[in-house]
């Protein structure tokens, strides 16, 4: 039990941090001209329908990224793919709430969607030793 606790928080430790960094650096590339009221939602949905492809693109890589090592670490300390998964979850439940957080295009929600799955199984598979086949 303190393995699996262990794997997720450290698991989670690297996704947040990851995700924290790579986000800092993608609003500081893309600023807004002037400061904008998080609480105004039309002025957010306004900034971000200004937004180019590589602000998007910049955290959809910081997702892959984020999930990538956070599954990866997970699964390798517990030495299970549950916990590998079980990170693989938040960071896909983070990405949604973000998402849903402001309107982004079709695109970003597709490709996160398929980027943070697809990512999670890469790194679990990555993770663990390959079991030897009976025969």
């Amino acid at each position: 039990m303190k393995r699996a606790l262990g794997a997720i928080l450290a698991g989670l430790g690297a996704a947040i941090v990851l995700i924290a960094g790579i986000s800092f650096a993608a609003h500081s590339m893309y600023a807004p001209a002037q400061p904008i009221d998080p609480n105004d939602a039309k002025a957010v949905e306004s900034f971000v329908s200004t937004l180019p492809a590589g602000a998007f693109a910049l955290i959809l890589a910081g997702w892959g990224i984020a999930t990538f090592a956070g599954a990866w670490l997970a699964a390798r300390l517990s030495r299970s793919a549950v916990y590998g998964f079980v990170i693989g979850a938040a960071v896909l439940i983070f990405a949604v709430a973000h998402m849903l957080s402001a309107p982004h295009p079709y695109w970003v929600w597709s490709a996160g969607i398929l980027i943070v799955v697809v990512t999670a199984f890469i790194a679990v598979r990555s993770a663990l030793p390959a079991r030897e086949s009976a025969g």
